[in-house]
């Protein structure tokens, strides 16, 4: 599982805020489509699995980036909100023809029609070739988005000009076709924009996490604020304000997921949080210090660097 029921849904309120516009997005995130975000939905647990072990392993690759948008189109597409929201266009154009409102031109059925199977058949293609790269590289989600529907769409007027070409009589010309389409097209960009791809960017996601990576590998019972490292053989001893854990990792793999943790290395095998040194002392032919009540080693490479350390916190001005 991802995490704690109570954290993810703390941080999806904190991130919504309050006030009648935040109920209106929540009301229309539940209703419109399933936010992978919340954990009351099993597409939601997968997703942010995808995004914790990403997280954990350095950053989001292309092959999560697909893997996760490929477990929300699943999820998406079996629900009855996708099938309205896809067939709305149609029972709207549907409604203005039948009350005698306004007659619907024959083009407009002929983009309606082919835009949305078109979409349909090409949006999981398209967003694994081109979305899901784009994803993994960090690129904001409405350029990748904008730069995913633009593909869709020049696919489309292609096809329907090559189609023309055959069946005249079937598909409209290029003049009459492409303005209902592009139409149709910013329509689309705007649900994938605010309705879709939003509810699984990394970015976003990971934005609302405060701990680091070497913490999310910790079980949620365990990620308290660090306090020191501990080498030993294969494995890492991970000490935090919630107790100990042991990782099979490596030292060096360690140090690099302890993130924005500001700390020292005092020792080969030892890490220690910046708040929780202490004066160091000597211990017969040694330097120690006493952390957490562990007495750590502190080693000649590393002296200097903490005693400048300490020395600099003395003289820091206090708040």
């Amino acid at each position: 599982m991802t995490g704690h029921p109570s954290e993810s849904s703390t941080n999806d309120r904190a991130a919504e805020g309050g006030g009648a516009v935040a109920s209106i997005r929540r009301w229309s995130s539940r209703i419109l489509v399933a936010d992978p975000n919340r954990l009351g939905t099993a597409a939601g647990q997968d997703v942010i699995d995808i995004y914790r072990k990403a997280y954990v392993n350095g950053g989001l690759t292309t092959a999560d980036a697909r893997r996760a948008q490929l477990i929300w189109f699943l999820s998406f597409l079996r629900g009855l909100p996708a099938l309205l929201m896809i067939l709305l266009p149609a029972t709207v154009l549907l409604a203005l023809e039948l009350t005698g409102f306004t007659p619907v031109p024959r083009e407009f059925w002929s983009a309606l029609l082919f835009s949305t199977a078109g979409d349909v058949l090409l949006s999981p293609i398209l967003y694994s070739l081109i979305a899901a790269p784009l994803h993994a590289r960090g690129v904001p989600l409405p350029l990748r988005s904008a730069l995913t529907i633009a593909a869709m769409t020049a696919i489309l007027i292609g096809a329907h000009q090559g189609l023309h070409l055959l069946f005249p009589w079937l598909f409209t010309s290029f003049g009459t076709y492409v303005p209902p389409l592009l139409v149709f097209q910013l329509v689309v960009l705007f649900v994938y924009l605010f309705e879709v791809d939003v509810h699984i960017d990394y970015a976003r996601v990971t934005s609302r996490w405060t701990d680091t990576p070497l913490q999310r590998m910790l079980p949620y019972d365990k990620r308290g604020k660090l306090i020191f490292l501990r080498a030993s053989d294969h494995y890492v001893i991970v000490r935090t304000t919630k107790g100990e854990h042991e990782l099979r990792m490596r030292f060096a793999d360690a140090l690099e997921r302890i993130g924005t943790a500001r700390g020292l290395q005092v020792q080969r095998s030892f890490w220690v949080a910046q708040d929780y040194l202490t004066t160091p002392r000597k211990e017969g032919r040694r330097m120690v210090m006493r952390v957490d009540g562990v007495i750590i080693p502190i080693s000649a490479t590393y002296r200097d660097d903490v005693v400048r350390h300490l020395d600099l916190a003395e003289q820091a001005p206090k708040a």
